[in-house]
């Protein structure tokens, strides 16, 4: 072999000696990072809501919705319930003077109240009359 063989025989075997440190396709690839979980849903704020029947009636019927859930009965009135509820929530109620005897003239007042306020009210006035349930007031809204 002459010299200028020799020498590109040793400049070959140096590349390919070399060439034994680049990564092949045989190493494993880097894993995926693994998915980060979705956030827990944050519980909407829940509080006091009040509902409250006043008025110069003696008593009627009284109806509640909270959330969808209907609730009717009669009371004596003052009335007034106390209940948990959540921020979104529905909330109506309506009453009406139906227990007081002969006609006569009385208001009924209905108040919704969230976390210690007023969120709605309203009161009506009027004669009673037998087998109908008057006057009657009525107030909704939603939960801030």
């Amino acid at each position: 072999m002459t010299r200028p063989a020799v020498c590109l025989l040793a400049a070959a075997w140096i590349l390919l000696a070399s060439c034994d440190k680049v990564p092949t396709a045989d190493i494993a690839p880097t894993p995926e990072p693994a998915p980060t979980p979705a956030p827990t849903p944050t519980p909407a704020p829940s509080g006091t809501l009040k509902l409250e029947v006043t008025g110069s009636s003696c008593g009627g019927e009284v109806r509640w919705t909270l959330a969808g859930n209907v609730h009717d009965d009669d009371h004596s009135y003052p009335w007034s319930q106390s209940m948990t509820a959540q921020t979104g929530d529905a909330v109506s109620l309506r009453a009406c003077s139906n227990e007081c005897g002969s006609e006569h003239n009385v208001t009924v007042t209905t108040t919704i109240w969230w976390k210690g306020n007023v969120l709605a009210t309203q009161s009506k006035s009027g004669k009673t009359r037998e087998n109908h349930c008057t006057p009657q007031a009525s107030a909704s809204a939603t939960l801030p």
